[in-house]
C-alpha cells in the first residue's frame, strides 16, 4: 500500500515506508533504504521525516555519521518538541558545530514549554548551574518540579536536593524525603542512598538503617551517576540519539526513548 504511494511521491507514504524499513516490519531491517525514503519525504517538508533523518545522521545509521547534517535536519523540524530537545543537546555538547549553552538553553526552553520531560529537567539543571544564562535556583526548582510531576525520577531526586539544601526557597526536609522516596521507588539508587543517609542523620537505629541499605540493593556508598554529585544536574545521562518514537501517534520504541 505504502510502496505505490511512495513511488508516486507522497511524502507521508515515503515516511511510513521508511519507518517500516527502519523497524524491519514486513521484512528485514534496512537502514539505508529507510534513510533514502526519509530523505525523499524530508525534502518535501515532512517534519517527522526531517527529525528521523537528523537522528540517522547523528547515529550514522544507513550512512556515515554527520553531526552537522543532524543539526541541519533537526533545525528544519524544530517546531517539534523532540527535535528542539535533541538539537539543544547537540549545541550543549558542541557536536556538529560550536558549543553554545545559550542556544541549548533556548531550545530546551521551547521543548520544556511543550511539556517535554527531559527538556524540563535539563532546563532546570542549566538554571541551577548558571549555564547559558543567570543562575536561578527558584527557576531550577520550578522546572525540576514540572519534570518530577511527570514521574521523572532524576528530577524528583535533584528537586529533593534543592529542598534539602534550601536552595531556591525554604529548606524542607519533609518534602525532600518525599521526593527521595518517589525516586527511590522507581529504582533510582542515589535517592535510596540519600534516604539511608537521612535515616543516619536523624539517628535511626542501626537495624532499620541496615534494612534500608539492603532494600536499596547497594551499599550506602554506591552512587549510580558517574559524575561529581556536586555538579548541578549531574544525574542526567545522555541516552543514545537513536530514533525514539513515531511522532504521529503513541510511542513506538525503536532503540531508546527520550521521553
Amino acid at each position: 500500500m505504502y510502496k505505490q504511494a511512495a513511488d508516486q511521491g507522497h511524502a507521508e507514504a515515503q515516511f511510513e515506508l521508511g519507518y517500516m524499513h527502519y523497524k524491519g516490519e514486513g521484512g528485514e531491517r534496512d537502514y539505508k533504504q529507510a534513510r533514502e525514503l526519509y530523505e525523499q519525504a524530508a525534502g518535501q517538508g515532512h517534519t517527522r521525516a526531517q527529525f528521523k533523518l537528523g537522528a540517522m545522521h547523528e547515529d550514522g545509521k544507513g550512512g556515515k555519521q554527520d553531526y552537522k547534517q543532524a543539526r541541519e535536519w533537526y533545525q528544519k523540524a524544530a517546531d517539534y518538541d523532540l527535535a528542539q530537545f535533541v538539537l539543544g543537546e547537540l549545541y550543549y555538547d558542541g557536536k556538529g558545530g560550536e558549543r553554545c549553552y545559550e542556544q541549548a538553553r533556548e531550545l530546551y526552553q521551547k521543548a520544556a514549554e511543550q511539556g517535554h520531560t527531559r527538556a524540563q529537567f535539563k532546563l532546570g539543571a542549566m538554571h541551577e548551574g548558571g549555564k547559558g544564562g543567570e543562575q536561578d535556583y527558584k527557576q531550577a526548582r520550578g522546572w525540576y518540579q514540572k519534570a518530577a510531576v511527570q514521574g521523572y525520577n532524576r528530577a524528583q531526586f535533584v528537586l529533593g536536593q534543592l529542598y534539602y539544601d534550601g536552595k531556591g526557597g525554604e529548606r524542607d526536609y519533609e518534602q525532600a524525603r518525599e521526593l527521595y522516596q518517589k525516586a527511590a521507588g522507581q529504582g533510582y539508587v542515589d535517592a535510596k542512598v540519600a534516604l539511608y543517609d537521612e535515616m543516619n542523620r536523624q539517628g535511626v537505629g542501626n537495624e532499620a538503617a541496615g534494612a534500608a541499605s539492603v532494600s536499596s540493593g547497594t551499599a550506602a556508598t554506591t552512587i549510580a551517576a558517574s559524575t561529581d554529585p556536586n555538579t548541578p544536574g549531574y544525574a542526567y545521562n545522555r541516552p543514545s540519539a537513536s530514533v525514539r518514537h513515531h511522532p504521529s501517534g503513541p510511542i513506538r520504541s525503536t532503540d531508546h526513548l527520550y521521553l
